[in-house]
């Protein structure tokens, strides 16, 4: 934006005291005690200037709000453009009593940063807007599933001030709250909200992720309320799954469990819960696929030792390595249905993990596609070497992937060590005829069956 055109835009908004982008954590954690002791009594507004705009002429009225229509999308995805900013400042100055003109005036101020002036267009849009607490609670909703900033900052803080009591409005505060990490706060304002008995979707469960850690058990009560009116709630059901496991209740938890993973596999939270749940109920044919779906969004590097990895290697070792090859490509299968990546590392920790466990031709499936996307990776040359010299006994290829390892870490034992023996086990082949017979014996032998 130029500033010419921002300069022109300060004039136009009334001086306002500058108020930082964490007015409502800081107004409310300053006022909290209010909420205990005594609350300020309601701000009604009756003076002329601000009182509800009567409604213009329907088609006036639907004119404009279409025009607002079109900016509202064009903020909520920041790509409002500087000629539509400035025909938002045109329609503040013809429409000044407008409280939605205003709100999206403020929200465009607040894409160039300039809190101040977004702040007072906010003041204005409250001064205009709906004065009953169930209109301001929608407006509220729609605002902060926006991730509206400043402007639901600025409104909640207003919003408090005028319905201190109202339980929708002290939710979304409590939310806000515990977004920008107030817990004890958050805490206080969603317990004012819950001892008043108004039902608000999601209230029970906001309070009861803040007291997970603590009380567990009561955690769960109140997941369960919101269950009750709504069976479908994600969140609740998150907690609910949390604080069976947090209690140690592995098979109460898994319904729940297994109809979030339905739901979003990719979710590392509750698949994270569930696998702990299935390994612990001994279900380990059931737990490899969430298994691969933890540890693919843990595969951005490789690195010697990784929680999900360590897990999966357990469990596989409790099933066959064809079942576990199967379920694996069946994984790859859904991946490619939904059209979901797969970092290259996740190749390397089940390759490792197949070769360790001594199933060399799993283990060189994987390791060979990992070795596509990172031909200096110096352990998979290494492994590969192995594989080559005792399953396939192709000592040429074997030693050209220790010999590759070796000059990636000339002074690492076991590659090292590799190398040699097979350099002197190569040079003597031909004189070594019981060797050579034995090879021949395993190649002819084995053919097909890796």
């Amino acid at each position: 934006m130029s500033s010419r055109l921002i300069a022109q835009l300060k004039l136009r908004s009334h001086n306002a005291s500058a108020v930082s982008s964490l007015a409502l954590s800081l107004v409310l954690v300053q006022s909290l005690s209010q909420f205990a002791l005594a609350v300020e009594a309601p701000v009604t507004k009756k003076s002329a200037d601000s009182a509800p705009v009567t409604a213009a002429p329907s088609a006036g009225k639907s004119q404009l709000d279409a025009q607002l229509d079109i900016y509202e999308k064009d903020i909520d995805g920041k790509n409002l453009s500087e000629g539509d900013f400035q025909k938002l400042a045109d329609l503040a100055a013809k429409n000044p009593t407008n409280w939605r003109v205003h709100l999206l005036f403020g929200r465009g101020f607040d894409l160039q940063g300039l809190n101040d002036q977004a702040v007072e267009q906010y003041r204005l849009a409250d001064q205009y807007g709906p004065q009953d607490p169930q209109a301001i609670v929608q407006i509220l909703s729609s605002m902060l599933a926006k991730g509206a900033g400043e402007a639901a900052n600025e409104m909640l803080n207003n919003a408090i001030k005028r319905f201190p009591d109202n339980p929708e409005i002290l939710y979304m505060i409590g939310r806000r709250l515990k977004e920008n990490k107030h817990y004890i706060e958050a805490a206080k304002v969603l317990k004012q909200a819950y001892n008043s008995g108004h039902k608000v979707l999601g209230l029970p469960t906001e309070l009861g992720d803040l007291l997970i850690n603590q009380e567990p058990q009561k955690a769960v009560y109140l997941a369960k309320l919101d269950l009750a009116s709504s069976p479908d709630y994600a969140p609740a059901l998150i907690l609910l799954s949390k604080g069976l496991v947090y209690m140690g209740n592995y098979e109460p938890a898994l319904p729940t469990l297994e109809k979030l993973y339905k739901q979003a596999p990719t979710h590392e939270d509750t698949t994270n819960m569930y696998v702990k749940c299935l390994f612990w109920c001994g279900d380990f044919k059931r737990a490899l696929e969430p298994t691969f779906y933890w540890l693919r969004a843990n595969s951005q590097y490789v690195v010697s030792d990784l929680r999900p990895a360590t897990t999966l290697a357990t469990i596989m070792s409790h099933v066959s390595p064809e079942y576990a090859a199967s379920a694996l490509q069946n994984f790859y299968d859904q991946l490619e249905r939904d059209k979901v990546p797969l970092p290259p590392p996740f190749h390397f920790f089940v390759g490792r993990i197949f070769f360790r466990q001594h199933h060399l031709a799993q283990a060189k499936a994987e390791l060979l596609r990992y070795y596509d996307s990172d031909p200096k990776s110096a352990e998979t040359l290494w492994m590969l070497g192995n594989i080559a010299e005792n399953m396939d006994r192709d000592y040429d290829t074997a030693l050209k992937y220790y010999r590759l390892a070796h000059a990636l870490l000339p002074y690492n034992a076991t590659i090292t060590g590799a190398c040699l023996n097979l350099e002197e086990r190569a040079a003597n082949l031909h004189n070594d005829w019981a060797l050579s017979l034995r090879d021949w014996l395993y190649s002819a032998f084995s053919s097909g069956k890796h």
